[in-house]
C-alpha cells in the first residue's frame, strides 16, 4: 500500500521529527506509526542543544535511521491549490514591506495580510472593461 502525507516544512527540525515520530499513543501526526529509540535519543538532543553541530548530528542520525528501516521517500510538496471567489484579489501578488514582489503561493500558503476583497462597484466595471475588449 502507498499512502501520500504532506510533511511539514522548512521549520526547525525538532518540530518535524517530533510531529513525525512522536509517541504514537500521544502523537496524532505520526501518520506512520514508526518510533524508534535512536529517534527519540536525537529528539531530545534537538530539543536541548543549541549548537548547530550537534544538532546537523542529531538530525544525521535520524535520517540514517529512517533511511535503513522505512520506507519514506522524502520529496517537494504535495501539489495543492487554492480557488478563491473573483472578488478576492491579491492571493498570489503579494510584495515584501521593501516593495519586492513575493514568490506567489509556493505550496499553496497564501499570504493573508495582504489579501483583499473587490467591491460591487469595482467589480461590475472590471467585467463591464473586459466585455468591451472582447
Amino acid at each position: 500500500m502507498v499512502t501520500c502525507w504532506r510533511s511539514s516544512n522548512e521549520q526547525d527540525p525538532y518540530i518535524i521529527f517530533s510531529n513525525d515520530f512522536g509517541p504514537i499513543e500521544g502523537q496524532p501526526l505520526n501518520y506512520t506509526n514508526f518510533t524508534h529509540p535512536v529517534i527519540q535519543q536525537n529528539l531530545e538532543i534537538l530539543q536541548l542543544a543549541p549548537d548547530l553541530e550537534t544538532r546537523y548530528a542529531a538530525v544525521e542520525q535520524i535520517l540514517l535511521l529512517l533511511a535503513e528501516q522505512v520506507p519514506n521517500t522524502w520529496t517537494g510538496s504535495t501539489p495543492a491549490a487554492v480557488a478563491a471567489n473573483p472578488r478576492v484579489r491579491n492571493i498570489k501578488d503579494w510584495t515584501f514591506p521593501d516593495g519586492r514582489m513575493g514568490d506567489g503561493m509556493p505550496v499553496a500558503q497564501v499570504s493573508w495580510a495582504q489579501v483583499w476583497l473587490l467591491d460591487d462597484a469595482a467589480l461590475a466595471a472590471e467585467r463591464a472593461a473586459r466585455e468591451g475588449d472582447e
